[in-house]
């Protein structure tokens, strides 16, 4: 396109003077963004696209931000946190234990604890476990329980030495063949001992002792079975059947009164002794005159 200075027109790029006026022709600039390249949808689609992009990230933002007010509140409702008891003292075999939580808010956590103390979490208590103490010293420790901005602390101590200790028998008897039992051992220890004859066979394991005896083939017998820790104690009495050991099994002794004559003489008369009959033997008291004792 050509034009004079006088407005008049030509499509016809190759004329070089206006056959109107004269007036030489100059080209018309075309306008830039008539251009294929110069504008259109290309460049309105990129912006269209980088606005959908800056409105998601503002969304996520603003989501994000409501999120961690909400979370804050959760955490942060509490105003008011006790706990059931503020020590606790724990044996030297150790346990489990559990101490109530209470609190207005939605949740609480434990902040921290002793190495040595395990603690389970539920609803509002908190389950406190404890192993055994094999320092040979007392131990001492803190729990801590949070709930937004407000703390609780728990003292917990367990002894270094066993406090009593008991079993389930007090005595236990065999016969002359042998047998076995088991006795249950109770201590707030964990390391307790047995002593025994040695005519016996004792095992432990973990809370129970088995006790065992072969047949006796001597004389009724006795003894005691120790089960200690530290410095308590307790006593079972063991005894088996077998020979009686006042008559040696025979089950007779020297009759006492006659002192095994059967009677005694009285001048020329002879007077048998009522006690043995004239025998000058007695039944054995201490087995029944059977040789035998249980």
């Amino acid at each position: 396109m050509k034009r004079c200075k006088n407005g008049h027109v030509f499509a016809d790029d190759s004329l070089r003077f206006c056959t109107r006026c004269g007036e030489p022709l100059v080209a018309i600039p075309e306008p830039e963004d008539s251009a294929p390249d110069a504008g259109g949808i290309e460049p309105k689609a990129g912006t269209k696209k980088t606005g959908c992009l800056k409105k998601l990230l503002v969304a996520l933002a603003i989501a994000a931000v409501c999120l961690g007010c909400f979370l804050y509140y959760i955490m942060n409702a509490a105003t008011y946190l006790r706990l059931e008891t503020d020590s606790l003292v724990a044996s030297k075999g150790g346990g489990t234990g559990t101490v109530a939580v209470d609190y207005d808010g939605y949740v609480w956590e434990v902040s921290h604890k002793p190495d040595w103390v395990a603690i389970k979490e539920n609803d509002d208590q908190m389950e406190i476990t404890v192993g055994p103490n094999e320092t040979g010293e007392i131990r001492e420790g803190s729990v801590t329980v949070k709930s937004g901005k407000l703390h609780e602390t728990l003292t917990i101590r367990q002894n270094a030495v066993a406090t009593s200790i008991r079993a389930s028998e007090s005595s236990v008897s065999f016969s002359k063949d042998g047998g076995s039992e088991v006795v249950t051992v109770e201590t707030d220890g964990c390391e307790w001992q047995a002593s025994y004859p040695k005519w016996l066979s004792v095992s432990k394991e973990d809370d129970e002792l088995s006790v065992r005896s072969g047949p006796n083939e001597g004389s009724y017998r006795s003894g005691q079975i120790t089960v200690h820790e530290d410095n308590v104690q307790w006593a079972i009495l063991v005894t088996q059947g077998g020979k009686c050991p006042v008559c040696n099994g025979n089950g007779l002794l020297l009759c006492g009164s006659c002192a095994g004559a059967g009677g005694w003489y009285l001048g020329f008369s002879y007077m048998q002794c009522f006690s043995c009959g004239g025998s000058g033997k007695v039944a054995c008291g201490s087995c029944g005159g059977t040789g035998y004792k249980e």
